[in-house]
């Protein structure tokens, strides 16, 4: 669970991890597959949300590394790997499992996409130019022209969008829709 952030395929995020049930979940994952389900909570005050506190689609993502601190709170850094939809939930103790639909991406080749796209780079740059905090890796990923579905996920991730928005962005799989979404009108 994530109570401000969305996580989206191809990014790489640090996550701070408080409750004690998240952290017997994470070293439970990174004992395992590292394999973690990463879904926005619809209320960020809720510590041990139930299924009813979140949203229906997350990012299944790859724990990389774990870091343990004094205060009892641990820091992990995932990379978002593909978008999935819950369809139910196997077990609510001692952590939530949910059985997962994994997501296939639609539309994402074609020359009308490839051009969306690279208008949507060239309007990406003009932000990134006026944006000095951004880092370099965004940077040089945003403008070596990737393949659509990937830029699409870059842009959802570094513009200032609600958490809501990012949301809604995460669970549209037709990369044409991304894409028509993320462009200002």
């Amino acid at each position: 669970c994530s109570s401000d952030l969305v996580i989206f395929p191809g990014i790489v995020s640090p996550l701070l991890v408080e409750t004690e049930q998240s952290i017997q979940l994470v070293d439970e994952v990174v004992g395992g597959d590292r394999y973690i389900g990463l879904v926005l909570q619809r209320r960020a005050d809720v510590d041990n949300p139930l299924p009813e506190h979140l949203w229906e689609h997350g990012c299944l993502a790859r724990v990389t590394k774990m870091l343990k601190f004094p205060d009892n709170t641990v820091r992990i850094l995932v990379e978002g790997l593909r978008r999935f939809r819950i369809n139910g939930y196997s077990a609510l103790e001692p952590y939530l499992c949910a059985k997962i639909e994994v997501l296939e991406e639609t539309d994402g080749e074609g020359l009308e996409l490839t051009a969306l796209a690279r208008n949507a780079q060239k309007v990406f740059k003009q932000i990134i130019d006026l944006s000095p905090s951004m880092s370099e890796q965004v940077k040089v990923a945003a403008l070596n022209g990737e393949e659509p579905p990937k830029l699409t996920d870059l842009f959802a991730a570094n513009l200032n969008l609600s958490l809501e928005e990012r949301q809604q962005l995460l669970e549209i799989t037709s990369v044409r829709e991304r894409l028509a979404r993320l462009m200002p009108d």
